[in-house]
């Protein structure tokens, strides 16, 4: 089981830390969404995510919805 993207990386098995950068252009969001998307579409079983938003310093209403989706959202 593994994340394919840079923010993302098992800490012990089954359990993954994501780690916000400063200020993502809207395209790296989209870029990690569709990387969970991915993710829980191949994936079984149980997993647990550590999220660390302690970098992010501003961001727009849009990105915020972006940011909400570690478990994975469908964005229109």
């Amino acid at each position: 089981m593994r994340i394919d993207h840079p923010w993302v990386r098992e800490v012990e098995d089954r359990i993954f830390e994501l780690a916000f950068p400063e200020n993502p252009a809207d395209e790296l969001l989209h870029a990690y969404v569709a990387a969970v998307e991915t993710f829980y579409a191949e994936t079984d079983g149980d997993f647990a995510w550590i999220v660390d938003g302690t970098n992010v310093t501003r961001s727009s209403s849009s990105q915020r919805r972006m940011r909400s989706c570690v478990g994975g959202c469908v964005l229109n």
